[in-house]
């Protein structure tokens, strides 16, 4: 039997188009992977931005009642914000639709205790003079609070955020449940900071019973 030989040449050239179509492949690869990075590094970066920007309207550490219920009322937006990426996917889930819901009402709640908490100040002002009112928590001890403050509310809003990449495998109802067991314990947190201010304290605990019921 004639044996059907491959030349030395030959096996060069075929060894070269092998080397180059591994080459090509591997580049393709690698740009699909590095476009996935990319575009995972665009959506973190895009994720990170979002908290800054709630971060800077909640503005320092409260140093009184009023300014927790304002704060609230931007962690609240926060939330709503997540709902509607996850409202993209889930549109027609009526766990998320009674969700939103309680959101609304949460946030109305809040207005409805931020108003009376005002009207309880200037029913005190107008019956005391017009007094000069100071918050109770003094700057100096505002300072003092800020760094943990922070740490609670970055930490926060970031398993917040990450809600929307678990929801994949979560269903709408699951990722409800994390919302509002982290905004509890993200209250409770901030309470113990003000474990020598009633005012403020009981106003955290106030919030708490919110996400609670």
């Amino acid at each position: 039997m004639k044996l059907n030989l491959i030349s030395a040449e030959t096996a060069k050239n075929k060894t070269a188009i092998l080397l180059d179509r591994r080459d090509e492949e591997m580049s393709n690869a690698y740009m699909i992977e590095n476009k996935c990075y990319d575009e995972i590094l665009d959506m973190e970066i895009a994720k990170i931005n979002q908290i800054n920007e709630v971060l800077k309207e909640m503005g320092p550490c409260p140093r009184s009642a009023d300014e927790v219920y304002s704060m609230s009322i931007k962690v609240v937006n926060f939330v709503d914000k997540i709902y509607s990426e996850m409202a993209a996917k889930y549109c027609d889930d009526r766990a998320l639709q009674e969700e939103v819901s309680r959101q609304r009402v949460i946030k109305k709640t809040i207005r409805q205790l931020a108003d009376h908490n005002l009207n309880q100040l200037l029913d005190y002002f107008y019956s005391h003079g017009g007094p000069i009112i100071e918050p109770p928590v003094s700057e100096q001890t505002a300072k003092e609070i800020q760094p943990f403050f922070s740490r609670i509310t970055v930490n926060a809003l970031t398993q917040i955020e990450a809600v929307t990449d678990r929801n994949q495998a979560a269903s709408p109802a699951e990722a409800a449940e994390v919302i509002s067991a982290v905004t509890v314990n993200m209250y409770e947190g901030m309470s113990r900071l003000y474990a020598g201010i009633p005012e403020v304290k009981e106003t955290f605990e106030e919030l708490m019973q919110l996400y609670k019921n």
